[in-house]
């Protein structure tokens, strides 16, 4: 429902001929996670999916807003190690983390033809803002080496990172047909990330967006 939201401004703003609204999806390959430990294996999904709105201020010069949601996760494992001050038990701990995350770049566009032309290669630079909602399962097993026995516990969480942020550059170029424009890109991103069991500092996505 706040996508929904949020869209509305978007769909009335694309009425103006300096704007032009439509729809975007393609690869995004994240680096691997700032914080792992034990056997870590990245499970994020490599897509990306989101809206796109376009102001242009020059025939050369515009300004893009490309909201994009993306499905991240982890797992890992740290198997037998000793508990502190125990010489007869050990801990098993196994972690699975998935993240929803909705990222928002904000990016100055440079085209390099005429706007008569059909298709204009451009730069792209800006930065972006995120923020991921995030649940994460865990699983410890106590061994005692004496006794045999064998003691699990679970634990479920949810949390939402705090807002991340990160610059962006990339280039790509704008096809355009009648009104629609069809427009292949990527974008490279370096950021900080807040919740660096899932997220690395570095990220590449290849899109494809249309526009009206």
């Amino acid at each position: 429902m706040r996508f929904i939201l949020a869209l509305i401004p978007c769909i009335f703003a694309a009425q103006d001929p300096r704007f032009s609204f439509g729809f975007t999806g393609g690869l995004s390959v994240p680096s691997q996670a700032t914080q792992r430990f034990g056997t870590y294996n990245q499970e994020s999904r490599n897509y990306a999916v989101g809206s796109i709105l376009q102001c242009r201020f020059t025939d050369d010069i515009s300004v893009v807003v490309n909201p994009l949601y993306r499905r991240l996760g982890s797992s890992s494992n740290l198997d037998r190690f000793a508990l502190f001050g125990s010489s007869n038990q050990t801990n098993d701990i196994a972690q699975r983390t998935r993240t929803n995350n909705l990222s928002i770049p904000i990016l100055g566009r440079y085209a390099f033809r005429s706007p008569q032309q059909t298709w204009h290669p451009f730069v792209t630079t800006g930065f972006e803002l995120s923020q991921s909602w995030n649940h994460t399962d865990s699983r410890q097993t106590i061994r005692n080496s004496e006794t045999g026995s064998t003691t699990t516990n679970t634990y479920s969480f949810s949390h939402r990172s705090g807002f991340n942020n990160g610059v962006v550059a990339g280039a790509g170029i704008d096809r355009k047909w009648g009104q629609i424009h069809f427009t292949p890109e990527f974008h490279y991103t370096f950021q900080n990330p807040t919740n660096a069991s899932v997220e690395g500092r570095h990220r590449v996505d290849l899109l494809v967006s249309i526009r009206f």
